[in-house]
């Protein structure tokens, strides 16, 4: 009998371990994968176009924009694209949706890498995540996906102005919101 219960307990000492290795691996994928998301690793190299979806309703994936990736053609940038590397603050007023009216400070940091810019973004309302999109001409157009708010996108175009000191443009959220802001380099 006292066999019996040793060979419980290493059976169940294996499982112990074998549960532990388990929880170990996932946690190691979700670390992974959540630094991924924070672009920690970069984008990947492998391609020459990225598509970025634009546009489209709530559970319609919209119209998609191709984004050249190459690398830039002269001194760090592509021909004749500005700049909007760097960290942004100013506001965001809400011109639909639950907080109409409502007025929101506005944080981005950006880094721009040829024509394709990367970054995240926090307000004062709570909200914060990453974003995606392109500098085409004097036009910054993409897409910011909420980390606080899964599954809310909001796809945005701005006027970048002054060689990219300021950014003024508007948000089209699938929430329904819709906002307008503007932010300045600092």
């Amino acid at each position: 009998m006292a066999d019996h219960d040793d060979m419980s307990e290493l059976q169940q000492g294996a499982a112990g371990r074998k549960a532990a290795a388990i929880v170990f691996i996932v946690g190691v994928t979700a670390l992974i994968v959540a630094l991924d998301r924070f672009g920690v690793f970069g984008p990947g190299h492998e391609a020459t176009e990225e598509r970025v979806e634009s546009g489209g309703e709530l559970g319609s994936p919209g119209p998609a924009m191709q984004i050249d990736t190459s690398p830039p053609a002269r001194g760090g940038e592509a021909v004749g694209a500005l700049s909007v590397t760097g960290n942004y603050g100013g506001s965001e007023i809400r011109t639909a949706g639950y907080s109409e009216g409502m007025s929101f400070s506005l944080e981005m940091s950006l880094d721009q890498r040829g024509q394709v810019v990367y970054g995240n973004y926090s307000n004062s309302a709570g909200d914060a995540g990453n974003l995606k999109g392109a500098v085409e001409g004097e036009v910054f157009s993409g897409r910011a996906e909420s980390l606080m708010l899964p599954g809310n996108f909001c796809d945005f175009e701005a006027e970048v102005k002054q060689d990219g000191a300021v950014i003024q443009g508007q948000f089209d959220c699938t929430t329904g919101d819709r906002s307008r802001f503007t932010l300045k380099r600092r």
